[in-house]
């Protein structure tokens, strides 16, 4: 292992001194000790926390996959925590210490700049490092995720950090995504692209049987054909929604695979076969 110099384990009182003007940082780890000493001081901060935040923020420390960022704790100077307890009580719930940057003699209206942006995703991060069709990418990477732990799609709240690890350790999913582009309109390429991707690569379908789907997927599909009827029953399902309302995409998905079991086996499936509800148990993909 490298002799990598660690940060000095401080608590609040061993680093600030109110007398100085000047706002100063310090490159701490804080531990869920110290996180309960500094979160004594959050005695102005009138934001609820987020358990939500605070569930996916432990879940990236428990994993390693949280990293120091220039976005740190920081104290007014009266020591008064402005920013940061939803970090400090994931550390408190994952029980693992983090590095962070921790600034001190802060503004008392440091808050009324503090995220006012729109908050950064797994897109923004697909879309710096050269990917395409960003969102799009994003969505079936979550779709990939509740299918192999049989999730309910919408249910599935996961943090650019485990995004990107998905795509880390699939990275031909991208292939499969972007191959599946060209149903765009008919399907949501996410669904048949998580699909094919599982089928081929995890369940030793041969690739030429995927392709073959996806190229004959208008050309080659007549009445019978499972494409053909599932393109017919999501067109018509589409119609039927009120203004405003989208296609839930777990329907899709179930509709999707059918479709595909059908295909594969070389069986024929009607428009009201292919369709899927609550009430059916959701198919697996072979």
């Amino acid at each position: 292992m490298l002799n990598k110099k660690q940060p000095k384990q401080v608590n609040y009182d061993d680093f600030c001194d109110l007398n100085v003007i000047d706002i100063n940082q310090h490159k701490s780890i804080i531990t869920p000790e110290i996180a309960k000493s500094m979160l004594e001081r959050n005695t102005k901060n009138f934001r609820k926390i987020k358990e939500s935040s605070i569930r996916n923020y432990a879940r990236d420390m428990e994993s390693g996959n949280w990293s120091l960022s220039h976005q740190g704790i920081s104290f007014d100077k009266d020591g008064v925590l402005h920013d940061g307890q939803n970090r400090l009580y994931a550390c408190i719930k994952s029980g693992v210490p983090f590095e962070t940057l921790v600034f001190k003699n802060c503004d008392g209206k440091l808050s009324f700049n503090v995220d006012v942006g729109p908050r950064r995703n797994v897109a923004d991060w697909l879309r710096q490092n050269g990917y395409k069709n960003c969102t799009q990418l994003a969505s079936a990477l979550k779709l990939y995720y509740a299918v192999k732990h049989e999730k309910e799609p919408h249910s599935v709240r996961l943090t650019p950090n485990e995004q990107i690890t998905i795509l880390e350790e699939n990275p031909r999913i991208v292939d499969f995504f972007n191959y599946c582009k060209i149903l765009d309109g008919a399907v949501r390429p996410s669904c048949p692209a998580v699909v094919l991707y599982v089928s081929v690569m995890e369940n030793g379908t041969p690739e030429n049987i995927a392709d073959d789907f996806v190229d004959t997927f208008y050309t080659g599909s007549m009445f019978g054909d499972p494409r053909f009827s599932l393109r017919e029953a999501i067109s018509y399902r589409r119609q039927k929604l009120r203004k405003m309302e989208v296609f839930p995409v777990k329907y899709e998905l179930a509709m999707t695979i059918k479709c595909w079991n059908a295909f594969k086996a070389g069986v024929p499936l009607s428009k009201k076969q292919v369709n899927w509800n609550d009430r059916q148990q959701f198919p697996r993909i072979k």
